[in-house]
């Protein structure tokens, strides 16, 4: 380590990306509309992650088939056992000390505040969307005003794809990639592309100019995984269980800053994805990448009932709820500490 560096809170981060505008509030709050899936596979395959400098075929030697290696951290490789000729899947001559350590390193903090919003003095707002009850409209002419310069940056959205479907989302959509063996779009569910619609903004037609845009400095990648609806899973999911790990580590390395995981497993996870999920979360703190992940529909409190990803432990993890037109928590948002931040769904 080179000296003693000061842990950003995730405000702090936020702010320093240079896209504090709406990047986080509205993507990842699907609230109760949510006329498409947003649930994962939790299945595991009994594939985990160790950390080796070996060549594929080395790797064989030992019983194991290398399913992806990943490009943000060199030497973590994603594996699966065939065969016990050397190995036991605990052996200590493989595991992942270096990513367990960003793990610790990259716990929660948090800084708590107290609520100035009392129920007594919720007013009905003058508007029934997130955009003008956030202020986003105000912020934006204000920095059109003072010619204050916003930022370029990258959001990554892993999810079911997103389909160029509106002029908006043409004109933010920077690239687009497949990690699944479904290769027919017309099948993908659309829950990618309405996220994205929230975030590109809103155009009813090819001359007319996209309005409600909560990010203008930002470009979407998108990553598409397999969602649990979509159906057979077997000739879909590339990477198996991977998956989620494969799509944050493409995110990372595409220079993504900010990450969108509007999605929740049906149920609780694998240590082993567990462990990969939260390895590439704390290699992205490293390089300064937010996840933002949506609290659930479960209508829960995530402190006794776990959901994940919005559960994971991790400093560089935004989790955000949703809430009705008044400012009350829709009855279908997963509630509780671990949420950091809410919008209307």
């Amino acid at each position: 380590m080179r000296g003693q560096r000061k842990r950003l809170s995730f405000l702090e981060q936020l702010i320093l990306s240079g896209s504090l505008l709406g990047a986080v509030f509205l993507l990842a709050s699907c609230g109760n509309f949510n006329p498409v899936s947003d649930r994962l596979d939790s299945t595991s395959d009994g594939s985990f992650v160790i950390e080796s400098q070996l060549k594929d075929e080395e790797l064989l030697d030992y019983g194991l088939v290398p399913i992806y290696r990943f490009h943000s951290s060199p030497g973590l490789i994603a594996v699966k056992q065939v065969s016990n000729s050397r190995l036991g899947v605990h052996s200590n001559e493989f595991n992942a000390a270096n990513v367990s350590f960003l793990i610790s390193e990259n716990k929660r903090q948090r800084v708590t505040f107290a609520s100035r919003l009392e129920t007594t003095q919720r007013q009905p707002i003058a508007c029934n969307a997130a955009f003008c009850e956030a202020g986003f409209d105000k912020v934006l002419q204000l920095f059109k005003e003072k010619k204050i310069k916003i930022n370029p940056i990258h959001v990554g959205v892993i999810d079911s794809g997103v389909l160029p479907a509106t002029l908006a989302i043409q004109t933010q959509l920077l690239s687009s990639q497949n990690i699944t063996e479904q290769n027919d779009p017309t099948k993908w569910l659309s829950h990618a592309t309405m996220i994205s619609s929230l975030f590109a903004g809103v155009s009813t037609s090819k001359n007319s100019v996209a309005q409600n845009v909560y990010a203008p400095n930002a470009s979407i990648d998108s990553i598409k995984i397999a969602f649990k609806d979509e159906g057979d899973q077997s000739n879909r999911e590339k990477y198996g269980s991977m998956q989620l790990a494969v799509a944050m580590d493409k995110a990372i390395t595409s220079g993504d800053r900010i990450v969108n995981l509007s999605l929740t497993y049906e149920s609780k996870l694998d240590e082993n994805i567990a462990f990969a999920e939260q390895a590439l979360m704390a290699v992205g703190a490293k390089k300064g990448v937010i996840f933002v992940a949506a609290a659930g529909n479960g209508g829960v409190n995530l402190e006794g009932n776990s959901v994940y990803p919005a559960s994971y432990d991790a400093n560089n993890l935004v989790v955000v709820g949703s809430h009705n037109w008044d400012l009350r928590r829709a009855v279908s948002s997963n509630y509780g500490k671990a949420v950091d931040v809410s919008a209307q769904g």
